[in-house]
């Protein structure tokens, strides 16, 4: 991951912190940070990866499962590559892309990423990718209390959260990896820092470090590993990645029903 994007994402981070921090303490913001982070991940790399099995047939992967002019039957065989290749399906609707459209549009609540993964890991069920995918988010709780009492509180804030990770640039699909190791890390830090500030107020200690927001720290290059490298803790499962990242190329001798481009393209 280049310099340039490291710095972006821990700006992104910590300005993310610092909306959140107010509501809950830093050991629980960080599953909210890097579930969104997952989440657009998984979304990018289904993206690329159906967009380019369907290059021949003259459409995309929103057009192949959104449009009413696609044969049922092609639909079909498109949901059951996906799951065959990548292991689970996302709707066009609730594409990463497509809820930062929905913010934008302010037609977004946070039941509507709710919806989005459950029907994200419910793809899963009775496949090999069930156990991966089984309980990943559930550390990202969005109905609870510390997000907002009400509905439009709890939209507000995973909006932003939802925002400020679009804006922060993935050169690729696969870079994401990267930047799901450096958030970590990063937010590791943070927990640290925070956790520190606590103990040293209790004990009415000097701290080492201030928790500013207008002083972010630096990342440093250890956490601008791989996420291969990360020594990620069990709550926040690895193990998708490597089912996104080994997810087969498309078979060319496969047959597959084409869709006239007047058709589907129009």
């Amino acid at each position: 991951m280049s310099a340039n994007t490291s710095r972006k994402l821990a700006q992104q981070i910590w300005s993310i912190a610092n909306d959140l921090r107010g509501n809950m303490d830093a050991s629980k913001f960080k599953d909210y940070i890097l579930g969104v982070i997952f989440y657009r991940y998984l979304s990018t790399h289904t993206e690329k990866y159906m967009n380019d099995v369907l290059k021949n047939d003259g459409i995309t992967y929103r057009e192949a499962l959104s449009s009413p002019d696609v044969d049922p039957e092609f639909v079909q065989e498109v949901r059951a590559w996906a799951l065959e290749n990548l292991g689970y399906v996302i709707e066009p609707d609730m594409l990463f892309d497509s809820l930062v459209e929905q913010i934008r549009n302010k037609t977004f609540t946070v039941e509507t990423f709710e919806r989005a993964v459950t029907q994200l890991t419910g793809s899963t069920i009775g496949r090999k990718s069930e156990v991966a995918f089984s309980n990943l988010f559930d550390a990202m709780d969005l109905r609870d209390s510390d997000l907002g009492k009400e509905v439009s509180d709890r939209t507000d804030l995973i909006s932003k959260v939802i925002l400020k990770i679009h804006d922060t640039p993935f050169a690729s699909a696969s870079e994401a990896g990267d930047v799901l190791g450096t958030a970590y890390m990063y937010l590791i830090g943070l927990f640290q820092s925070n956790a520190g500030k606590r103990a040293a107020s209790s004990s009415r200690r000097p701290r080492s470090r201030r928790f500013s927001p207008s002083s972010p720290p630096s990342v440093s290059r250890r956490w601008a590993t791989s996420a291969t490298a990360v020594r990620a803790p069990a709550r926040f499962c690895w193990r998708s990645l490597v089912i996104c990242a080994t997810a087969r190329s498309p078979i060319t001798t496969r047959r597959r029903r084409t869709v006239p481009r007047s058709t589907c393209c129009a």
